[in-house]
């Protein structure tokens, strides 16, 4: 399915210019790590006879080598103190996005010196993000969605004087002159797809490729509707099991574009 949204394909993360810091499987493994100190980073993809074989983490190597007695030893012999990086504070009631640089800081203490809540690092403010964030884009791709499936079975250019009659209909405006009604098909909303995806009449032309009865789809279709309202007008926060039922619907929706595609090419 050609999904769309912020998130994208894995490449268009990759930072531009980056070069693989490969560490090769039969190195000295002080060599890499001196090399990912150097580089800055805190993994390393592991290389054998050319192909990659696992990933070397900064952290998964303290915690073998702590099981070593002679690194063990070595450590006792260490003092914390010595190895504190300066600290960054953020107050309990301070917004995150707000004076800390989450791109290059990696952990902040919530609190102060003399009274330490606990500490945040950006994963536990990527996870709260991606939580408020998700139904936008789960609607981003379901938009894209309705919109396929619309020009695909319903063309606004050969169907536009029937269109805009259901359009005034299902306003619920008693002469429906007050009712958006489009001239292209980027003009069209949420609204419209649903008016027409949930007719009687119409849900014909979809029936063939629905794998829902016309009440369940319509009844998903209006949830989604109403639910992108609240969402989008900021009056609430979609829940986790209203945005799992928006994937079962966009994926219904992606299901009925192909069939439809198909069904045109055959």
């Amino acid at each position: 399915m050609s999904r769309r949204g912020p998130y994208g394909p894995a490449h268009a993360f990759l930072p531009k210019g980056q070069s693989v810091c490969w560490a090769e499987s039969r190195e000295s493994l002080l060599a890499v790590l001196e090399r990912l100190v150097d580089e800055g980073y805190s993994q390393a993809p592991v290389r054998k006879n050319g192909r990659c074989v696992g990933m070397l983490e900064l952290f998964q190597v303290f915690c073998a080598l702590i099981e070593r007695k002679d690194f063990r030893d070595l450590v006792a012999r260490l003092q914390a103190g010595d190895f504190a990086t300066p600290a960054r504070y953020l107050h309990a009631e301070e917004w995150v996005d707000q004076n800390f640089d989450w791109l290059a800081d990696e952990v902040a203490i919530v609190g102060s010196e003399d009274e330490v809540a606990g500490i945040i690092t950006p994963s536990d403010v990527l996870r709260r993000v991606n939580d408020y964030t998700e139904a936008f884009s789960v609607f981003a791709e379901l938009e894209g969605t309705c919109r396929a499936l619309f020009d695909h079975a319903f063309p606004l250019s050969a169907e536009k004087d029937r269109l805009h009659r259901l359009f005034r209909d299902r306003s619920g405006k008693r002469d429906g002159s007050d009712v958006l009604l489009p001239q292209r098909p980027d003009e069209l909303g949420f609204w419209h797809y649903w008016a027409v995806f949930t007719d009687e009449e119409l849900f014909r032309r979809l029936e063939p490729f629905c794998h829902w009865s016309r009440a369940k789809f319509a009844d998903e279709l209006d949830r989604a509707r109403l639910l992108r309202n609240d969402v989008m007008h900021f009056k609430r926060q979609a829940e986790p099991r209203e945005v799992d039922r928006l994937r079962l619907l966009r994926d219904q929706l992606a299901s009925i574009e192909r069939g439809w595609a198909e069904a045109r090419r055959a």
